[in-house]
């Protein structure tokens, strides 16, 4: 039986510790989504100096939304791990209750032995009985091992309750911290629920400008369409470089860059974000419009809002194929690595050249603000060869 519960304890341990350790995977999370909701605000609280409804606070809120909607299932995660855990320390606490009965129970008997063999002349007469010597050394053995148990059983009495008082004192703590995962979640459904209605709002208020935004969509996508053209044509021209002439679709990679590539490929997932800070303001590929019923934008790449004055960084090492400009996405910068490229658009000042090398979060140049809306925003674009890429399926989460 003693053995059995120790079984039954060790497993409830390894579990306990699991369960640790899933909370601190959920914790980490958790920060990343506060941090990004607090950017989210940072950057709402700048686009909303001016009293008008943009688009650009309606991708923010929409952002801060999601993150806070991720935030209250991590909250639930974590809430239902703290179940288990209460759950798990409840068993532990009834197998060790019990342990302490058996074993007082057991001292009780030990003692009351004791008591009726107190007296010396009775152990004596008991030794002294003995058929033989060996049987009479086996008998003060008896004794002195009977009181050595009885210390024993004392002292696993004694670690029984300390190990006891300990459970008691992580379960109190345990349903602390699940009071305060409660109200950590109803305060944020408050807030979401506020978050909701001003997306509404920002909505309404968006649909009034229809004329004007599907105008803004033809200028942005006329120059988006630019822009991919000049992609593509030099692409061409660093395929017909590379393959000296050769008219092919895809690179003739030295070894270099073969290693660069494979490179590239390995951190998929990995890469870092073209700004250290911002938020999302448009995905990649076609989808519905945020505002206007049945019209659908199309984008090649990620759009990321970000902070005035904020420095664009390269997202892994390579070289600066070209820096060009296009109308509505300023200067545009492209980088070659190996048979992937990606490209920089929407920047100010440059702090590269063409030819230069450049390492993962390398500073390339300043965002470009635009002094009517006031948006600091960065478009970034990954193409293998002539064939785009989806740019959130290649940067860390």
């Amino acid at each position: 039986m003693k053995q059995y519960i120790l079984l039954f304890l060790l497993f409830f341990a390894s579990v306990l510790s699991v369960s640790g350790q899933n909370r601190e995977l959920l914790q980490k999370d958790k920060q990343r989504l506060e941090n990004e909701i607090r950017v989210a605000n940072d950057l709402l609280s700048k686009t909303r100096s001016d009293k008008k409804q943009t688009l650009s606070q309606l991708s923010i809120l929409e952002n801060k939304i999601k993150s806070r909607e991720a935030l209250i299932e991590n909250l639930n995660s974590e809430t239902r791990l703290i179940d288990r855990s209460i759950a798990i320390l409840d068993d532990s606490l009834a197998i060790l209750n019990t342990r302490l009965e058996d074993l007082k129970a057991a001292y009780q008997e030990m003692i009351l032995h004791a008591w009726e063999t107190r007296s010396a002349h009775q152990r004596m007469m008991y030794i002294f009985s003995a058929d033989d010597f060996n049987q009479a050394y086996k008998r003060m053995q008896y004794y002195s091992k009977y009181s050595q148990a009885r210390r024993d059983q004392a002292a696993a009495i004694e670690a029984t309750r300390l190990e006891l008082m300990e459970v008691k004192s992580a379960q109190e703590q345990r349903k602390l911290e699940q009071l305060g995962l409660i109200k950590r979640k109803e305060t944020e459904k408050s807030v979401l629920n506020g978050e909701k209605s001003s997306r509404h709002q920002t909505i309404t208020q968006l649909q009034k400008k229809e004329k004007d935004l599907k105008q803004q969509i033809a200028q942005n996508q006329k120059a988006a369409k630019k822009l991919e053209q000049e992609i593509e044509r030099i692409i061409r021209e660093e395929m017909a470089k590379a393959n000296k002439g050769n008219s092919t679709k895809s690179f003739q990679l030295t070894p270099e860059e073969m290693m660069l590539s494979g490179d590239f490929e390995k951190n998929k997932g990995k890469l870092p974000w073209p700004t250290e800070r911002g938020v999302l303001s448009s995905s990649y590929g076609e989808h519905a419009h945020p505002v206007l019923k049945g019209v659908k934008v199309k984008n090649n790449g990620i759009d990321v809002l970000t902070d005035k004055g904020t420095v664009a960084r390269a997202i892994f090492e390579g070289t600066v194929s070209r820096i060009i400009k296009v109308p509505q996405y300023n200067n545009v910068i492209i980088i070659r690595h190996g048979e992937y490229l990606t490209v920089y658009s929407n920047l100010d000042k440059v702090f590269v050249t063409e030819g230069s090398t450049v390492e993962a979060r390398t500073s390339l140049g300043t965002v470009f603000s635009d002094p009517e809306t006031g948006n600091t925003e960065i478009h970034l674009e990954i193409w293998k060869g002539s064939v785009i890429q989806n740019p959130q399926s290649w940067l860390a989460r």
